[in-house]
């Protein structure tokens, strides 16, 4: 993970300013710890018998290349300070030997086993922290953590210490939930320096001789192990009652109310530092109703989500907002660097919380073949309305897809939500140029993800639109097929894995092969042996979609003035007749999908392309009976597909031309094949 995270808070360090100690650390220890004035500290260091202040030395820590012998002093220096004080809820533990367990979010990553070991952790305790009938013992766990601290030799230290801090920071965020900020101190035999790991980075003041400066230090002891959980960056909005965990926002009436907390943990959040920090949580008023709330940190500038959403409001297949919070917070205040500048490229972030009518499951949680169908058709109906409110969702992701509530009526079976990456698309001002950093890796566009590489290379780069999302559609029903079984099982070895690749290079690659292959060769049947031959046909029809716009994309290179195509697909039928499913009584039904359990095999012309040995078809088999579908035990349907006039659409690159060379244009558009 520290590659990653390297990579993610690379760029973004802010420096604390020359009054910033005066002016933010000892006002925020005052507020919160009792009795802490220049003359307390003063008298602690005269009195601790820690400090020698005639030779300005802290007692035992001298120069040395062997880390562990710092330990032990440093710890007592914490303790000593936090029992000298009164503080009572933390306590200073050496845990440079406890493996800490990390929480990666998605087993599919393979890491849920990592551990690490930060040098020193303060143990916190309270409401903001556990239950209030629990008594935890003072034990090393993320869980618990107030601050994690490292310790380094001047020998051996190096700035890379800054991005081992932010490992340990990234599981306080994920394991914790109620996280605003994480501190940090990184220490050594001669200096120490704060860190402040947030959603916009990494805030880092200059360095302070311990010796020279002791003072100062015991100010930054009492900063990170403040007993006010606000400080230490906490959401105190979010707290314990007994066993259960509840938060306090608005209701639909405007008035404040605790929520209880679904199984007392978000069901989902990102796992990045540096970003937008999403956390959606299911709750329940005193009346048993059910919401989901949304915490998330937008970038100062974009379209606020809730706007969108009052915008949205009934469209069908699209979340539906109750309320909002009104507060403005924002990194920059969090920090206490109002009105500075930050890095280049960076703005500041302002938190939002939205209220928000509960639904179903992830599309990708589904039961049965029918349910994700009528979800996938839903979903994709409601970015078309989307689209007509002139709104580009631009993160069209398996977490962004959910199944309608019990009973949904048609329109409702799938809803889209998740709108704080939306933008309108017919506002210049707004319309963002693609970005490999804009929207979910394993489901963005070829185009989106080879911009970085356009930009480096001169290559005109258009804004993300409407196509770049419904490729993504197709990646979402391209995932789910391939990756469970027809029952909702998910695959040992999901096929489509290397699609999360941190490897822009190697994922683009790969969708480029997987959007490639000859749907028409009979060994590339990657649906029809765990969903069966209709989804296999409907899987090759889209896939046939996006290669027609990937040819028309090669037209359009050549063009000067492509920024001046039409961003708007053709009109749609006037009929209101549910396309996705037509009912057919006289037709022999398919026989059912045998599940598979291991993934496709490669074959040379595609990398991920080909299903399990022994359940291969031909086309022919494929289309036997194609006007049918025996659907989990309900009658026999199938999937109407119309034809219209194609769209045009941009390339990549001439690379993607020579691949597609000779390619049968099929004439289609994506939004009729639903």
């Amino acid at each position: 993970m520290a590659p990653i995270l390297e990579a993610e808070v690379k760029g973004t360090t802010q420096w604390a300013d020359e009054d910033f100690f005066e002016r933010v650390i000892k006002p925020r220890v005052r507020d919160s710890t009792q009795d802490v004035t220049d003359d307390s500290v003063a008298k602690f260091l005269e009195t601790s018998g820690l400090y020698h202040c005639d030779t300005k030395q802290w007692k035992d820590i001298n120069p040395t290349t062997n880390e562990p012998d710092l330990y032990p002093h440093f710890l007592n220096i914490f303790q000593t300070v936090i029992q000298s004080f009164g503080i009572s809820n933390r306590k200073a533990i050496d845990s440079h030997k406890t493996k800490m367990s990390h929480i990666e979010g998605s087993e599919s990553m393979g890491d849920s086993d990592l551990k690490t070991s930060p040098d020193l952790f303060i143990f916190g305790t309270g409401i903001n922290f556990h239950g209030t009938d629990v008594k935890p013992e003072p034990t090393a766990e993320y869980a618990y953590c107030a601050s994690p601290c490292e310790i380094k030799t001047e020998h051996n230290f190096s700035e890379k210490a800054a991005t081992q801090v932010a490992v340990y920071a990234r599981q306080c965020f994920m394991q914790q939930a109620n996280r605003r900020y994480v501190y940090s101190l990184v220490i050594t035999e001669k200096r120490v320096f704060l860190l402040q790991f947030d959603r916009n980075g990494v805030l880092r003041t200059k360095d302070i001789n311990i010796h020279e400066r002791p003072a100062d230090f015991v100010y930054l002891i009492l900063l990170v192990c403040s007993p006010d959980c606000s400080i230490l960056g906490f959401d105190t909005s979010i707290f314990w009652k007994r066993t259960k965990r509840y938060m306090r926002t608005l209701n639909e009436d405007g008035d404040f109310v605790e929520y209880e907390i679904v199984e007392s943990r978000p069901f989902f959040y990102r796992r990045t530092v540096r970003g937008r920090g999403t956390t959606c949580w299911c709750v329940k008023d005193s009346s048993g109703r059910y919401r989901v709330i949304k915490d998330s940190w937008q970038s100062e500038g974009s379209d606020p989500e809730k706007d969108l959403l009052l915008e949205v409001k009934g469209l069908e297949g699209v979340g539906q907002m109750i309320t909002c919070e009104a507060r403005k917070l924002t990194i920059s205040y969090l920090r206490g660097m109002e009105g500075r500048p930050l890095p280049n490229g960076l703005v500041d972030r302002l938190f939002r919380r939205i209220i928000l009518k509960a639904h179903g499951r992830q599309i990708d949680q589904f039961e049965n073949r029918k349910e994700l169908l009528y979800a996938f058709r839903d979903a994709v109906a409601g970015h078309r309305n989307m689209f007509n409110k002139n709104i580009i969702h631009r993160d069209i992701s398996t977490n962004n897809i959910l199944i309608g509530g019990k009973k949904a009526k048609a329109g409702w079976r799938g809803v889209i939500i998740d709108m704080d990456m939306s933008v309108h698309w017919e506002r210049e001002q707004t319309m963002a140029e693609v970005d490999f950093r804009t929207g979910t890796r394993a489901y963005q566009s070829i185009l989106v993800i080879s911009s970085g590489q356009d930009k480096a290379k001169g290559r005109f780069v258009l804004p993300h639109d409407y196509l770049d999302d419904l490729e993504s559609f197709f990646y979402v029903f391209a995932w789910v097929c391939m990756c469970y079984t027809a029952d909702g099982t998910p695959l040992e070895a999901p096929p489509l894995a290397g699609w999360e690749s941190d490897n822009l290079q190697a994922v683009l690659d790969g969708k480029k092969s997987f959007l490639l292959a000859e749907s028409i060769d009979p060994k590339h049947d990657e649906v029809v042996g765990n969903f069966g031959p209709t989804f296999q046909r409907l899987f090759d029809n889209l896939r046939e979609v996006f290669l027609e716009a990937l040819n028309k994309a090669i037209v359009e290179l050549e063009e000067e003035d492509r920024s001046k195509r039409s961003m708007r697909p053709p009109q749609l039928p006037t009929d209101t007749q549910d396309p996705t499913v037509a009912q057919s009584s006289s037709s022999p039904q398919s026989p059912a999908p045998v599940p598979v359990s291991s993934p496709p095999r490669a074959s040379s012309s595609s990398q991920q392309s080909e299903s399990s040995g022994g359940l291969k078809r031909s086309r022919d088999e494929r289309d036997a009976g194609e006007n049918e579908m025996q659907v989990d035990g309900h009658s026999a349907e199938v999937i109407a597909v119309a034809k219209v006039t194609p769209v045009a659409r941009r390339s990549t690159s001439q690379e993607l031309a020579q691949l597609n060379q000779g390619k049968k244009m099929f004439k289609r558009t994506w939004h009729h094949q639903l």
